[in-house]
């Protein structure tokens, strides 16, 4: 029996080894990772319970947002909210500067993606509106941790490559290292201008389509036009011919008429000729 009680002391001690272990595992063990980006890029470990577990600056601006804090072991709504404020305190966000704000989320969980970013994106423009910045541009995505890890080796934020490779789709051939370095509100003006010039010479090139296509209808017309205009003067050359033709045969008709008449006339002559002939014959008689 005492035999029994030991093994069951081992067992529930064991189990509370592994319980504490898993526990330990979980808190410390990385969930998500949120960058936040401005021109200041940092990033946020977080853990299965959205606790803060390391906070990395990923630039100088982002060192000097991150010195005056202490974000570990914080809720990550708390976490984001002090970054904002102290991005705020440090002058990187004025309304002279229009700079905007980048939030993405990065785990393999999607829903919680979605859940977290829409969450953090709240967290960001209530700190905003209350320091009168509420105009100031927020936006937030989410990433899976295959894309963090791309980051990674390019040695940027997630937010940051994110916009840069948007821009690569509407500008091929641009160097990470050339935007890796500049503001968000940088990339993300030069990627609406691109597209807004994009949209202005399709809209053009549209135009002139319209333009020739009505220049082709035009020219279509004339020609259409020129087409029957000399159908109708053939049309009419045939029957000027034609007319032509008929009093020509007339005349000839006429003239033929004409001579067959003399003919007949002189053998009318020959003929009274001879009979009078014979009346002579006959009056010798």
């Amino acid at each position: 029996m005492l035999k029994n009680k030991k093994i069951a002391t081992v067992i529930a001690a064991a189990t509370l080894a592994l319980g504490i272990t898993g526990v330990a595992y979980s808190y410390t063990a990385p969930s998500k990772y949120i960058s936040f980006d401005i021109n200041p890029s940092v990033e946020l470990v977080t853990n299965a319970f959205d606790k803060v577990i390391d906070a990395n600056a990923l630039n100088e601006d982002g060192i000097k947002i991150l010195e005056s804090l202490d974000l570990e072991n914080k809720d990550v709504k708390e976490a984001v909210d002090l970054l904002t404020q102290s991005a705020i305190d440090n002058g990187y966000l004025q309304e002279n500067l229009q700079n905007e704000i980048l939030v993405t989320v990065a785990t393999d969980d999607a829903d919680e993606a979605v859940k977290t970013q829409n969450e953090l994106g709240e967290v960001v423009k209530e700190e905003l509106k209350e320091e009168n910045l509420d105009k100031t541009p927020v936006t937030t995505e989410n990433i899976n941790m295959e894309r963090h890890k791309e980051a990674a080796r390019l040695g940027i934020s997630p937010g940051k490559m994110n916009l840069i490779q948007k821009l690569e789709a509407v500008k091929p051939g641009i160097k990470y290292e050339d935007y890796s370095k500049k503001p968000v509100k940088d990339i993300m003006k030069e990627i609406k201008d691109i597209r807004k010039e994009n949209k202005e010479a399709t809209a053009a090139v549209e135009e002139l389509d319209k333009e020739q296509a009505t220049e082709a209808n035009v020219i279509e017309d004339a020609t259409k036009v020129q087409d029957e205009t000399t159908i109708v003067k053939s049309e009419e050359d045939k029957d000027v011919a034609k007319v032509k033709e008929n009093k020509s045969e007339s005349k000839e008709e006429k003239d033929k008429k004409e001579k067959t008449n003399n003919g007949n006339h002189g053998n009318g002559n020959n003929g009274n000729g001879k009979g009078n002939n014979g009346q002579g014959k006959g009056n010798n008689k």
